[in-house]
């Protein structure tokens, strides 16, 4: 499996920062590559939660959280999505460090087409994703600062 993971640093309590990230169908508030969001369980948040992300760029993925640790972290299975990869786990939390709050993304996966797959991960996937979570990163410190959805990114 390939790691990406990133992190922020946001001025607010870890309570607060949570709270945001545990609206499981309002992560479009703060995800500025989200259009829309469709919740397919009763709960908005816990273990087997299901929803689907619709993309900006018309594309989706299918979401089920399958780890919840409440008031830190939860840790999603993606399908149905249109990325050459084989498997897609995500993770959000928040931690505090140093008296501040950290919020954090991890994007496990792993690419389709062997060899060739992992040399598209190693040359473009990783800056992607890297460049993806980091849009996320600043829409939620947004969101929390602001107090309004982030813009919607093109």
């Amino acid at each position: 499996m390939e790691t990406v993971e990133k992190s922020i640093s946001i001025d607010a309590p870890q309570e607060v920062v949570w709270k945001a990230i545990a609206d499981f169908q309002g992560i479009g508030e703060f995800h500025p590559y989200i259009k829309t969001v469709d919740l397919h369980t009763e709960n908005n948040g816990g273990l087997g939660s299901k929803r689907t992300c619709h993309f900006n760029d018309g594309s989706d993925i299918d979401e089920e959280i399958i780890e919840w640790v409440e008031g830190e972290k939860y840790t999603i299975n993606g399908s149905n999505f249109s990325f050459p990869l084989n498997v897609l786990h995500g993770t959000v939390g928040v931690r505090t460090v140093d008296g501040m709050s950290e919020a954090y993304m991890k994007i496990e996966y792993q690419p389709k087409f062997g060899l060739i797959g992992k040399l598209m991960s190693t040359m473009l996937m990783k800056r992607a994703l890297s460049k993806r979570i980091e849009g996320v990163l600043a829409g939620l410190n947004y969101l929390i600062t602001n107090k309004k959805r982030v813009p919607r990114a093109a």
